[in-house]
This record gives structure tokens, sequence and C-alpha cells, in this order.
């Protein structure tokens, strides 16, 4: 059916429906998928929108992304639990970790709340529920609101943690307790007054609400990416900061290796300090390794978020693109999807090939709700923080204790270069 007969059509044809038929207020008229034929008359999808453009088993594979988050929820409540009865150091209970913990919890709720209500997605024929008209959907889509920038944030504090205890060798961990859990609550909270009120959320893909309306961008994805982005550049940056200082040591061991140890090369002032200076960058790469051995869960927890948070806002963009451009005009592949379903009388499976002019494909939403749902267990396998007792040190002996075939090899050419110039000075 081309575009000129489909601007001849005065009713809308099986399954489409007239939006002339439904009010203009109530649900989420926005995500409404709807296309203006002509100037009189817009037909719309019946709702919801997923059991038009996906084949019959998206359910069954949405309800699986709900239910792996049974065990994401288990798994961090025993964390909790862990972190609250045992002692201290026996799990290395940290406030990054806890608070990062507490996060995935508040996300995974979000997943399980649609096991026991069965939401109902729609609002009427055409148009999805939103926050204002279910509050199953108020209650998921905050939590997945407040718990994944939760996750972010804390995962991104803890990268900036680990890149000011090697890269500065930070020494004031009870300020940047105060600031983390500042920045931790607080930008999730903002980020949550500013999306609900602007953008909304509401039924657009699976049983949890998402930020919809092309606002959702500005108030809250952009800002996961940012903060995901982020923690992968300071991590990036501490890992190259890593590899130079290893460099160092490694020129610095080569060095002292092929030099002659002589009395007379002791007497040189400029080889002392070149001696001393190499000696300062191994010390240095010692302590860097030790931290950075203790850290590595924040990386792989880092590039995992990083990585999963980009993948959903794309998937989340592209299921917003393509409503949106909804609202605009028919295009070429609407009007073959279109075309199609009329012509098999609203038979969906004829014309799946077609439907991926909606901007919407089944695997990859499929792959972020799991990916969401499962992501929750995610801190549950690199929990741990090192902690620092009050006077900024590592509790771990690692961190404060230096290799001890470094330090005698340190004593040993610190007693030889003080011998050395003392002779000076009795020669002198």
């Amino acid at each position: 059916m081309s575009t000129a007969a489909l601007a001849n059509i005065t009713e809308c044809i099986s399954p489409f429906l007239n939006v002339r038929s439904y009010p203009t207020t109530g649900g989420e008229t926005a995500s409404r998928f709807c296309k203006p034929l002509n100037a009189n008359l817009t037909c719309c999808l019946p709702c919801p929108l997923t059991d038009w453009v996906f084949d019959d088993h998206i359910g069954s594979q949405i309800a699986t992304a709900d239910h792996l988050s049974i065990g994401g929820f288990v798994l961090n409540v025993l964390l909790l639990l862990t972190f609250w009865i045992l002692p201290e150091e026996k799990t290395m209970r940290h406030y990054l970790s806890v608070s990062l913990a507490v996060s995935a919890t508040i996300m995974s709720l979000a997943f399980l709340i649609p096991l026991g209500t069965n939401p109902n997605y729609c609002h009427d024929d055409i148009t999805p529920n939103n926050m204002n008209t279910d509050t199953g959907c108020a209650f998921t889509g905050s939590l997945l609101l407040f718990g994944w920038m939760g996750c972010v944030v804390w995962i991104m504090l803890r990268s900036i943690w680990t890149m000011l205890r090697i890269v500065v060798d930070f020494q004031r961990p009870i300020a940047y307790k105060w600031v983390a859990l500042t920045l931790g609550i607080g930008l999730p909270a903002f980020y949550l007054a500013i999306c609900l009120p602007i953008s909304g959320v509401a039924y657009r893909l699976g049983d949890v609400c998402i930020p919809s309306r092309t606002s959702a961008f500005a108030t809250w994805f952009v800002w996961v990416i940012v903060f995901s982005t982020l923690s992968t550049l300071i991590l990036i940056f501490t890992i190259v900061y890593c590899i130079w200082k290893f460099a160092l040591s490694v020129v610095s061991r080569d060095r002292l290796d092929n030099e002659v140890t002589t009395s007379t090369s002791f007497i040189q002032i400029q080889q002392t300090k070149k001696k001393s200076l190499q000696r300062r960058h191994r010390l240095e790469w010692a302590r860097i390794k030790e931290v950075l051995l203790m850290q590595w869960r924040t990386i792989i927890l880092t590039f995992i978020i990083m990585n999963e948070s980009v993948y959903f806002a794309i998937v989340f963009a592209q299921q917003t693109g393509a409503a949106e451009a909804a609202l605009h005009g028919v295009r070429k592949k609407d009007i073959e999807f279109a075309s199609c379903l009329m012509m098999n009388h609203g038979n969906k499976n004829a014309c799946l090939a077609k439907a991926t002019g909606m901007g919407l494909n089944q695997a990859q939403v499929v792959a972020t709700l799991i990916l969401a749902s499962a992501n929750n267990s995610v801190p549950d396998i690199f929990p741990a923080v090192p902690r620092v007792n009050a006077h900024g040190m590592e509790a771990s002996h690692l961190q404060s204790a230096k290799p001890s075939r470094t330090k005698s090899q340190a004593e040993s050419r610190q007693r030889r270069v003080c011998h050395a110039e003392s002779w000076q000075r009795r020669k002198g």
C-alpha cells in the first residue's frame, strides 16, 4: 500500500485504532505509537506495542529477566547481612562496598515488584500507563532510577578512591568518606527528583517502567553515561600511571644491574643522587602494586557497568526515538509494516520481518532486560574495598608494609651511600 493510498483512507483498518476514539489525557499519551495518515486521520497500534513488533515469546523472555533479579536480590541481602553480622576483618566491610550493595538491592526490587503485581501495561487500548495512572509503575520506575544511578555513582566514587590512593597517596579518608556519602546519596536523589516530574516513567519495555519522552536523555540517560565514562577514564588514567611507574622501576633495576659496584662508584655525588632516585622509583612501584592488586575488583566492576550503561542507553534511545519519530510523519519502513498488518488482517507473525522499521530489535531489548536484572548481582562478585584506618593507612598490612627484600636492599644501599659521603668529607 503506497503513501498516496494511505492518504486516501478515511477509516483506520484493523488492527489500527483511530486516535479520536480515545481521550487526549490519561496515561502516557506521548508514548502512543500513532501515525498521521492525512490531515483528518491518525491511526495507532494497540497497546502494548511489544505485542505487535515482537514475536509471541517476548512475554516469557521478559518474565525470565524479572526472575533473574531474585538471585541478585538474595545475594545482595546475604552480602549486607554478612557486613552487619560478621567482624570487619572477615568481610573487608567498607562504606563504598556497603553503599554499592544497597544501591544494587534497590535496583533489584524494581524487577521483583512486577512478579507479584502482574502489571497492567495499558491505560486504554492505545495508551501505556505511566506513574500517574499506575502505582506499580511509579514504584518500579523510581526504584530503577535511584538504584541504577546509585550503582553508577558509587562505582565512580570507588574509581576516584582508587586513583587517589595510587596516584597521590591520599591520606585523608575521613574527609573523602563524607564527600562520597554526600554525592553517593545526593546525586541519585537529585536526578530522581529531576527526571520524574520532567520526563516521568512509563511502561515502554518490559514490566518495569523506564523514563519516557525525549527529555529523558537530558535528565537521566546522558548522566548515567557521563558518570560511567568518567569512571572508566579515571581508571584508564590510573592504569597508565601504574604502567609508567612499573616502567621506571624496571629501567632503574636494569641500570643498577649493569653498573659496576666498586668503592669509587660511590664517591661520585651525581651517581649517588641517581641511585637514590632509582631506589625511590622502585619503592613507589612496590606501594602502587600492592594497592593495585587490592583494587582489581573496582577496575573490573567499572568496565562492566560502563559497557552495560552505554548499551542500555542505546537501546532505550532507539525505542524512544522510534516512538517520537512516529509523531512527525509516515516513513517508508513504517508504511511497509502498516500495510503488511492491514493486508494480513492483523497477523503480526507475517509482518515481523518488517517491524525493524520501528527502531526496535527483540534480541537487543531482551538482552538489555536480562543484563539490567542480572546486573544486580555484579557487586556481590566484586564487593571488597580495602579498609583505611583513621590515620589514612590501609588496614591491610599489604599497603603499609614494603616487600622485605626491597626494604633490605634499600637499607644496604643507604649504608653504602652514607659511608661514601663520610669518606668523601674526610678526604676533603
